[in-house]
């Protein structure tokens, strides 16, 4: 039966209520002029209480209209329920009411084309029920539109609040989104089925890695079911030539990755390659993935599913780890993505899959690229990129095309996966909030409130809290304006107004500030009065590093010379004293409070080594192996260092294992070692064990602190993070 024919009566489906329009024949609700977009299960429950409204309509009879050959649970109902309010504003249940162990009713006044409401009509065993989402084009979005709202906070006494997330707005009319997944909490690294399906994902904040469960879904309208029953981190979930099995990576710990496969159908997961990240399957019996060599080198390569005939795709320099690679569908080339250093992600990569050459930079110029994808005819790639608008979808044709912004939207979306059709793309897309809070002799207190808050830190006599405040710069791995809060009356400054820094630390003194500054034509170390009656001095112009106050007030600071990255001193005014370190580095963790000594990361280790150098000249002490790399992934410039001192220089801080719910940074353990010497080294120790054996130490329940002048007061940061699943379409090009 065609839509809008019943029998031989052509209904003129057309209902109005409030400011919104329920255009039956042609399958779309509307505010105003602009599209509401609902999935299709969703559009036949509103449709349904609409027509009967102001009639009661049972649970059960509501679930036989909506789902006529399929057995559904209630949660199913209560999902589309769920999308039906948030689209159109009805958190209150205002518009649609339920009547307790009864059933809904729709209560708005409804109006139809001819001046009165049908309620006599079934509009979906008439045939106008919406085709599935993978037979018939989304609903188009003709402007940038949010249902109802940016976003609903939820109190929560625990992470202050829960983001509902509503669509994003896209670039242009041809853009539309359709939701696959309505979590309250976050669905990441989607993947699609050979056939397009199912989806499979993870459900969990952290794009790159998070210790969710794998899940996987029917499409369109079926439940998430989990697959995974662990703790362990988990990352870049890919179906199996075949649809049968699913693999995902693991991270053991130490910089060790695996593969593990479930079949889709549940079951038990199978461990299929150690050493063997981002795996995917470029033939039924080869795959591409990345591999350790040493240290944190990762390479990709491709090798048969037994791991044999392993040939290097491509290797990037010492410093370096790309973590995740896609085949082009001829097999001949190469997208790299999430290659990061330790100052964070770079941009993609197309190289050769013979290994032959480095290849070049594809996407846009200068974005972090954390996801990479290929059209099925080979003519286009597709990346998950940041630049200053944070993170979006962008486009550019084979091989040599101009990189183009696809979509635009107040939501960031990462995470990509093509439909095998090639007219449209699965992405997770959401936002994440980040306030700073202070513990103190046991009590708990929220400082911040609004924005994006992180990388605290106290003034020596513990009255003042400095913390950077995001703005629109996202080509680091955290960016943002200085701002200071007097704790005792609540009272904030912003400093250094215009100024975006990537990492800062203020003098002793709280009169100047060293940091790396962010701004695109103004990358490096800068020294700076707080005051703002001078303008800031240059010390260096290389971008991505990491600077510290040193002797003297000297800076202390990262730089590249020749091959390798060392640890460099200078005056205040940029005057060059000389080099450190005598062998490269990877990153500088931290200086004692009277600046005799800096925390370093050697390059070229593969036991996660820290060594410390003094400041006034001469040989490094060897401190720990096995200590935490927490430093690195998208939480830098948002965690404290991995061994650092409190400010009086009287104990050590160190953290241990990625945070179970990175990047809210509220779990974990961090220990506190008094030193036997103020602003001194601890005994040697190997990893969390060895350190837990130290007399005296304390262990705090939390990941990421940072301390202040005494052992009770600290500072923390929680963020609250909502993703879903999309169905983008592309753009008509």
């Amino acid at each position: 039966m065609s839509r809008g024919d019943h029998g031989n009566k052509v209904i003129q489906g057309r209902y109005r209520f409030g400011a919104f329009t329920l255009d039956l024949e042609r399958g779309f609700l509307r505010r105003g002029d602009a599209d509401v977009p609902l999935r299709p299960k969703a559009f036949d429950a509103l449709t349904y209480l609409v027509v009967r409204h102001g009639k009661l309509v049972t649970k059960a009879e509501l679930i036989a209209a909506v789902w006529p050959d399929t057995s559904v649970t209630d949660n199913s109902l209560s999902h589309c329920l769920l999308e039906i309010r948030h689209a159109l504003g009805d958190d209150s249940q205002q518009l649609i009411r339920t009547v307790a162990r009864r059933g809904y009713v729709f209560a708005a006044p409804v109006t139809t084309d001819e001046g009165s409401s049908r309620p006599d009509l079934d509009p979906i065993a008439a045939g106008l029920r919406p085709t599935a989402v993978d037979t018939e084009p989304p609903v188009k979005i003709k402007r940038p539109s949010w249902r109802g709202a940016a976003f609903f906070a939820v109190p929560a006494v625990a992470l202050g609040g829960l983001l509902f997330l509503r669509p994003p707005a896209p670039s242009g009319s041809n853009t539309t989104y359709v939701q696959l997944t309505l979590l309250t909490d976050s669905a990441t690294s989607p993947a699609l089925s050979p056939d397009g399906s199912m989806v499979a994902f993870i459900r969990g904040a952290n794009t790159f890695l998070d210790p969710g469960q794998v899940y996987v879904k029917l499409l369109p309208d079926g439940d998430p079911v989990p697959l995974t029953h662990d703790d362990r981190l988990k990352m870049a979930p890919a179906f199996s030539p075949d649809g049968s099995r699913i693999a995902y990576t693991i991270s053991t710990g130490s910089g060790a990755w695996e593969t593990w496969t479930v079949p889709v159908l549940g079951g038990q997961p199978q461990l299929m390659m150690a050493n063997a990240a981002a795996l995917t399957w470029v033939q039924a019996d080869r795959v591409l993935f990345s591999q350790i060599t040493r240290g944190m080198h990762m390479t990709v390569v491709t090798a048969t599913a037994a791991r044999a005939n392993v040939r290097d795709v491509y290797v990037p320099p010492e410093d370096r780890m790309a973590h995740r690679s896609a085949a082009s569908p001829d097999g001949r080339w190469v997208l790299v993505s999430s290659e990061m250093n330790a100052s964070g992600w770079l941009p993609c990569r197309l190289v050769p899959v013979d290994g032959s050459q480095a290849g070049r930079i594809v996407g846009p110029p200068g974005a972090q690229c954390t996801h990479a994808a290929w059209s099925p005819d080979g003519r286009r790639m597709y990346f998950s990129a940041a630049t200053r608008a944070g993170f979006r979808t962008w486009w550019q044709e084979f091989p040599n095309g101009t990189p183009m912004q696809m979509t635009l939207g107040p939501a960031e979306e990462e995470g990509l996966a093509i439909w095998p059709d090639g007219r449209s793309l699965v992405s997770s897309v959401g936002t994440t909030v980040s306030s700073v809070w202070v513990h103190d002799a046991g009590t708990e207190r929220q400082v911040t409130s609004e924005g994006f808050a992180h990388l605290p830190s106290f003034s020596r006599d513990g009255k003042t809290l400095y913390y950077l405040e995001r703005v629109s710069d996202r080509e680091h791995w955290a960016a943002g304006e200085l701002w200071a809060i007097d704790l005792a009356s609540g009272a904030r400054r912003r400093l250094l107004p215009g100024t975006s820094m990537a990492q800062y630390e203020v003098s002793a003194d709280g009169t100047r500030v060293v940091f790396a500054r962010t701004d695109p034509d103004n990358e490096g170390v800068w020294v700076a009065q707080l005051d703002g009656h001078v303008p800031p001095t240059q010390i260096s112009s290389q971008a991505d590093t990491r600077a510290l106050w040193g002797p003297d007030g000297d800076v202390i600071f990262e730089e590249q010379q020749g091959e390798g990255k060392h640890l460099v001193r200078a005056r205040a005014d940029g005057l060059r004293v000389g080099t450190i370190t005598s062998d490269p580095i990877i990153n500088l963790e931290s200086v004692s409070p009277d600046r005799q000594w800096a925390l370093v990361w050697p390059a070229r280790d593969d036991r996660y080594r820290m060594l410390a150098y003094p400041l006034d000249g001469g040989e490094s002490i060897h401190v720990c192996d096995r200590c935490n790399d927490g430093d690195g992934g998208p939480g830098r410039g948002r965690t404290p260092p991995a061994l650092m001192w409190s400010p009086d220089g009287q104990h050590m801080y160190a953290r241990f294992e990625w945070p179970p719910s990175n990047p809210t940074l509220d779990t974990g353990r961090t220990y506190v070692v008094r030193l036997p010497n103020a602003n001194g080294l601890p005994p040697p120790f190997a990893g969390e064990a060895g350190l837990g054996l130290v007399p005296g130490v304390r262990i705090i329940p939390r990941w990421g602190i940072f301390p202040g002048p005494r052992p009770t007061l600290y500072a923390y940061t929680r963020a609250v993070t909502h993703r879903n699943l999309y169905r983008v379409t592309m753009p008509k090009m």
